[in-house]
């Protein structure tokens, strides 16, 4: 007997100690066994585009599934089948510039793509390290930022921030300069006593993002 698809859910139960209960089929070919998978993985609602993407480059591009078959097992159309593959292409500088790829909507995701294609190399990298290194958490919000700075819009006058790493490694909150003010952001985990102790701290490392 062959487990082909829940293989992290099967793990997860048995680490929590939760009996499951098998469900066994007969597929009597590979398009078969790939059909009852892709019925199962649609069956989740919180399948993203971009995993959506990836299952689709691994079926037709290793020869799986043709892309009228894919077209067929998921209801889409090829055009649609086309955008997702495009999304499923983002390059992991990209990736690790957005975030988790599983929150990018589909057609921000496009549009992003298309605009990385136009702006040259070094821009892009440019642009991404700006957005890297920003405040902000949410992928589609960071997707739009560099769609904004590739278009043409200012870099944002705010400078990277400061970290402030305790001897552990431990990231304990983070100065940035804007304008003539800096701004300061503790990490949500520390104690007031921690905080005030690196209050103390603060006129030196205004020196020295004075400086910079």
């Amino acid at each position: 007997m062959i487990l082909f698809f829940g293989h992290r859910r099967l793990f997860a139960c048995r680490e929590l100690g939760i009996k499951v209960k098998a469900l066994i089929i007969d597929v009597e070919s590979d398009y078969d066994l790939i059909e009852a998978m892709i019925a199962e993985n649609e069956d989740r609602e919180d399948i993203s585009p971009w995993e959506r993407g990836q299952n689709i480059c691994f079926w037709e591009d290793k020869g799986i599934l043709s892309r009228e078959e894919i077209c067929k097992l998921l209801g889409k159309t090829s055009g649609l089948i086309s955008k997702l593959k495009k999304l499923a292409s983002l390059e992991d500088a990209t990736i690790k510039a957005l975030g988790d790829p599983r929150e990018l909507a589909l057609s921000t995701g496009i549009e992003l793509i298309q605009q990385i294609h136009r702006s040259e190399a070094d821009r892009v990298r440019e642009v991404l390290q700006i957005v890297a290194n920003s405040d902000e958490e949410d992928t589609n919000r960071r997707a739009k930022q560099v769609i904004g700075y590739l278009r043409g819009g200012k870099k944002p006058n705010r400078q990277q921030g400061q970290k402030i790493i305790n001897d552990d490694g431990l990231h304990l909150a983070t100065l940035t300069k804007q304008g003539n003010q800096v701004l300061v952001r503790f990490q949500p985990t520390l104690s007031e006593d921690k905080i005030n102790k690196l209050v103390q701290m603060f006129p030196a490392m205004w020196s020295d993002i004075e400086a910079k």
